[in-house]
């Protein structure tokens, strides 16, 4: 005979299994071989449903964001800068298109005394990726210069106060029940 002991838990990676009810998701279950039960279970509807499923795992890359404050946020193309594309980082400039906006940060310049080259920025009103490969004279303390490639949309940017956030990516684990095909 086996014997189960079913729970409700959210992580059964981590050992001990608690009940929990969220009331906004779906709740997982998941069944463990005890030591300490000492009864058979009958059958039952939820052992025969649970058998056609399986838990499966998935682990998905997603933003974090942290909120760095309001930033005054400028523009400046290739043309400003004499045609050169290189920036003081050493990477060429680029901008990512929509598609990509979120994994392929765009370009911006920053100030060195309070970012560092490759910190990754996000701005909601522009909803899009930036990252730090550039600096400017006039680039100072919370403001950073927004890369575009051509002159006419920096004429028509809408320069301005902003609030930004620092990205970082994170690994974030997922659990779902799938069917098991037959």
């Amino acid at each position: 005979l086996l014997f189960f002991n079913i729970q409700i838990c959210n992580r059964p990676e981590l050992g001990e299994l608690q009940p929990i009810y969220d009331g906004f998701s779906s709740r997982d279950l998941y069944v463990e071989l005890p030591d300490d039960i000492d009864r058979p279970v009958e059958k039952s509807p939820i052992l025969e449903h649970l058998s056609k499923y399986k838990l499966v795992r998935t682990v998905v890359t997603e933003m974090e964001l942290t909120e760095l404050g309001t930033y005054y946020i400028t523009s400046y193309c290739p043309a400003e800068c004499g045609g050169s594309w290189s920036t003081a980082s050493g990477a060429t400039c680029h901008r990512a298109d929509y598609e990509n906006r979120h994994t392929e940060p765009t370009t911006c310049a920053i100030d060195r005394r309070y970012h560092s080259f490759g910190e990754e920025f996000y701005i909601e009103e522009f909803d899009r990726t930036f990252v730090a490969e550039d600096t400017g004279s006039g680039v100072k303390g919370h403001h950073l210069d927004l890369f575009y490639e051509d002159y006419e949309d920096v004429l028509s940017f809408p320069t301005g106060y902003y609030t930004v956030y620092a990205v970082e990516w994170v690994e974030v684990e997922h659990y779902s029940w799938e069917l098991i095909e037959e």
